[in-house]
């Protein structure tokens, strides 16, 4: 599994965000890509996830070594960022269930699992909207690690959290990351990139 990130340009009305920028990523070399604000990491990552298309360049997956399109890239990513969003008004429990129809949870777990890994089964038949933002952004981790994605794009993955689920964060990249790629975006918090073994700096 790699992801070959090829001299990719990307500009907002005239203004040059992401200039020239080549890099891969597998399996065995988890990254952060670093930078500040206005930096262009949200925007890089929105291309590897197919969200937006760069100017110039390009970027190439393959999986088992054979090379997937990038429109068909979205079924093998998960992709968390703060300006991601959920569906609001299911409960945490129809949210789970409805990620399950299109995703299988990750290495045999059920949706009951999925919930309690999160750890927020007391809101279950809570609706979303209901939940704090430390809370949505552990379902938005939960949502992505635990279920059998093989590419994670996590933008400023502690957003919003507190040190509890900070650490809850660490443990779970150790104990559901195995074999799958890893990308994050960082302002350089280094809690939110503990696995990370190959750096990008914007």
């Amino acid at each position: 599994m790699e992801i070959d990130v090829k001299n990719i340009i990307k500009s907002f009305d005239d203004k040059i965000v992401i200039n020239n920028i080549s890099f891969s990523v597998n399996k065995e070399t988890p990254t952060v890509i670093l930078g500040a604000n206005g930096s262009g990491k949200s925007t890089l990552l929105k291309i590897i996830a197919g969200i937006i298309s760069p100017d110039n360049g390009q970027v190439k997956f393959t999986i088992n070594n054979t090379e997937i399109s990038s429109d068909h890239i979205y079924a093998y990513t998960a992709f968390v960022a703060p300006y991601s969003d959920l569906i609001m008004d299911f409960t945490l429990s129809e949210m789970v269930s409805f990620q399950a129809k299109f995703c299988n949870p990750y290495n045999g777990l059920s949706c009951d699992n999925v919930i309690e890994i999160i750890g927020l089964r007391q809101f279950r038949d809570a609706e979303l909207k209901t939940f704090s933002s430390g809370m949505m952004q552990r379902v938005k981790i939960g949502m992505a690690l635990l279920f059998s994605r093989k590419i994670i794009l996590l933008d400023e993955p502690c957003n919003n959290m507190d040190n509890s689920s900070i650490n809850w964060y660490a443990e779970l990249l150790k104990e559901y990351l195995n074999n799958r790629l890893l990308i994050v975006c960082s302002n350089n918090f280094k809690h939110e990139y503990p696995v990370c073994n190959q750096q990008i700096n914007l």
